[in-house]
């Protein structure tokens, strides 16, 4: 299912093939939370999820007090379209959009070369 602007959910489901009343629940839970206070690091201390919050936020400075990472992942067999996700986040103040493997499997290439230059020396 796409995001569809200014259209509601049940117009969107009114043509697919999960019913509206099927998500109820999850809209109404939805509803829920938004009255809800948001979650802070202090509620979230001496839980299973601090450590995995804690490893996704970054403390800034004053201006941008956090940064979050958020890991991308597609379907099996499919990409992620950088440019599609920075056109989808382009009005959001700050967000960037890091192709990170890329970065990580040069760092790791070069590595390799050089432990086998070393090796092939020693």
């Amino acid at each position: 299912m796409e995001y569809v602007p200014g259209k509601t959910l049940q117009q969107v489901l009114a043509a697919g093939p999960i019913p509206v009343a099927r998500l109820e629940p999850f809209v109404a839970d939805v509803a829920a939370a938004r009255t809800q206070s948001p979650v802070t690091a202090a509620a979230l201390a001496g839980t299973p999820l601090a450590g995995a919050v804690d490893a996704l936020l970054l403390r800034g400075d004053a201006a941008r007090p956090w940064r979050a990472l958020v890991n991308l992942q597609s379907a099996e067999g499919q990409t992620i379209d950088a440019a599609r996700v920075r056109a989808a986040i382009a009005d959001v103040a700050g967000a960037r959009v890091i192709a990170i493997k890329a970065e990580l499997d040069a760092i790791y290439a070069r590595f390799l070369r050089e432990a086998e230059w070393q090796a092939a020396l020693a």
